[in-house]
C-alpha cells in the first residue's frame, strides 16, 4: 500500500466527528484566530458537552490542536501557529501543519492561490501556485509511510515536506533512511483534494 493509500485509509471519520472538523476548520480559515469552545459549538450546531465528548473520543486525537485554555487553534490540517507551510489565499495567510495538508486544502477549496515553503535539503523557496485550485511548477513532495491516523501533528507532520525536484526529495529521504512516497506535486493534487473535500467546502476569508 503507497503512503497516500494509507493517508486516506484512515481519514474518514464518523459523521457526526466530521461535522466537528468541518465547523472548526471554517472557523479557522474565516478568522485565522484561536476559536473559543463556545464558538465552536455554535458553528457545529451542538453543545459544550456535545463537543467535549466529541474531542475525548480516540478518533478525534491527533486530528486537533488544542491550545492550554482550550482554545482550538488547529484542525484537518489548518493551525494558526506559524509553521513551516504558509497559503496565501485572497491577501489572508494561513498555516498547515505539513505539505500534504496545504496541497489538499487549496486543491479542496479550488481557489486562486499561493503555497510558500522551505526545502529542507536545500534551504531553497519552495512557491506553488494555484489557480482554481490546480497547482502548477515543479515542485515535489515527500509523504511519510506508515501513518496510522495517530499523533499527527507531532509524529507525521514534521516529515511530510515541500522539495524544489524529486532528486533533491529522494536524497533527503535516503539520508534519513524514511519509508515513503516522493511525489509531483501536480500529479497528486486532484488526488489529495478529494480528501479533503468533505471537511473543507469552499469559505469566506477575513483579514490576515
Amino acid at each position: 500500500m503507497g503512503a497516500i493509500e494509507e493517508v486516506r485509509k484512515h481519514i474518514d471519520t464518523p459523521p457526526d466527528v466530521t461535522a466537528v472538523r468541518s465547523a472548526g476548520f471554517r472557523l479557522l480559515l474565516r478568522t485565522g484566530e484561536p476559536v473559543t469552545r463556545a464558538d465552536w459549538a455554535s458553528e457545529a450546531g451542538i453543545s459544550d458537552a456535545d463537543l467535549q465528548t466529541i474531542l475525548e473520543r480516540t478518533v478525534a486525537r491527533g486530528r486537533v490542536e488544542l491550545a492550554e485554555d482550550g482554545s482550538l487553534i488547529g484542525v484537518a490540517g489548518l493551525t494558526v501557529r506559524r509553521t513551516p507551510h504558509r497559503v496565501e489565499i485572497d491577501g489572508a495567510t494561513r498555516y498547515t501543519w505539513c505539505a500534504l495538508d496545504a496541497v489538499g486544502i487549496l486543491g479542496a477549496l479550488g481557489v486562486d492561490a499561493a503555497i510558500h515553503s522551505t526545502d529542507p535539503a536545500s534551504g531553497e523557496p519552495v512557491v506553488i501556485p494555484f489557480v482554481g485550485g490546480i497547482p502548477s511548477g515543479g515542485a515535489s513532495l515527500f509523504i511519510l509511510g506508515g501513518y496510522d491516523g495517530g499523533d499527527v501533528v507531532d509524529d507525521w507532520c514534521p516529515l511530510v515536506n515541500f522539495f524544489t525536484s524529486e532528486a533533491a526529495a529522494e536524497e533527503w529521504v535516503a539520508q534519513r533512511d524514511l519509508d515513503g512516497d516522493v511525489v509531483s506535486v501536480v500529479d497528486i493534487a486532484a488526488d489529495t483534494a478529494s480528501m479533503w473535500r468533505p471537511v473543507v467546502g469552499p469559505q469566506p476569508l477575513q483579514g490576515s
